[in-house]
């Protein structure tokens, strides 16, 4: 339904950035926390910055799920679910751009020079030459900070350094936004979910963190 929550001590917080997800369509969706505000982006668009009074407290404890809620047993996602990463730091906008491209994003910067010439005729002239180049900047993918990554690679491993690797419930492999056989996941929005556990590995505490996945919603049921 477009919502995410941050308990921060003094109760939940529903924080509503999209009001309707597309069905039948892959999006990329990322919310990166940098200890005092969040920042949603939906397809390389921030389209949510939310400020907290303080900081998000991690003291409420629980499994790790994807594709169910954590806190009962009745919200389940009804859809498909690709390439989850995991940062323990907040990932910044030129990042994120990375991981919406899918490989190198390049930026080009446009700058100016002033060369000096000068020209000897019967007396010495100063010609000012004004000359235009670019430079350009490559992101890679970010991977640092990376804690957990599942790129659901014909199973639900974790390829970071980490290997919290998941345990599969219902969910089944399907075809992924290139149209890979076998390189993501399908949740019947019923009873499927991805168990990942309680790890210290996601227990932020109250530092930075953020979460980028791709998505394609099938139903109602989110």
């Amino acid at each position: 339904n477009g919502n995410n929550c941050a308990n921060r001590g003094v109760g939940w917080k529903r924080n509503t950035v999209i009001d309707s997800l597309n069905t039948g369509e892959w999006h990329h969706l990322v919310v990166s926390y940098d200890g005092t505000s969040s920042k949603t982006y939906l397809d390389n668009i921030m389209v949510k910055e939310t400020s907290f009074a303080t900081s998000i407290l991690d003291n409420c404890g629980g499994d790790l799920l994807i594709g169910r809620g954590w806190q009962d047993n009745i919200t389940f996602f009804h859809g498909e679910l690709d390439d989850i990463r995991i940062y323990h730091r907040a990932i910044g906008a030129l990042e994120i751009s990375s991981l919406y491209s899918g490989n190198t994003c390049t930026n080009v910067v446009k700058f100016y020079d002033t060369l000096t010439t000068n020209v000897l005729v019967h007396d010495t002239v100063t010609t000012n030459i004004t000359v235009f180049d670019t430079l350009t900047i490559n992101s890679q993918i970010p991977t640092s900070g990376l804690v957990g990554y599942y790129p659901f690679n014909g199973n639900a491993n974790d390829e970071s350094s980490n290997s919290k690797d998941g345990t599969v419930n219902g969910a089944t492999l399907t075809a992924d936004r290139f149209g890979n056989i076998n390189s993501a996941y399908s949740f019947d929005g019923t009873d499927d979910y991805i168990f990942l556990g309680d790890t210290s590995d996601y227990n932020f505490g109250t530092s930075e963190f953020s979460i980028s996945f791709w998505y394609n919603t099938l139903g109602s049921d989110k």
